[in-house]
């Protein structure tokens, strides 16, 4: 899916964080185990745990792909 536009302007900090958050609240999934991926860390304190931070370099490494089926399984 995609998640939807937050102006920058109005939030210039976090706003992919916020987008995830608005997405997650608009879809019934907030408070649900979820894992973020993406190459920019633009997102709130409360989502940090939940990030894989990659990079166009390197893509997922086989480490982030473990993290990721960990978090999504852990409580």
């Amino acid at each position: 899916d995609v998640t939807p536009y937050v102006n920058a302007r109005e939030h210039p900090k976090h706003t992919r964080g916020i987008e995830v958050k608005t997405w997650l609240r608009k879809n019934g999934y907030l408070g649900c185990r979820y894992v973020i991926i993406d190459d920019i860390d633009d997102f709130l304190d409360e989502q940090g745990a939940r990030l894989i931070l990659t990079n166009y370099k390197r893509w997922l490494r086989c480490f982030d792909l473990i993290k990721g089926i960990w978090l999504l399984n852990s409580k």
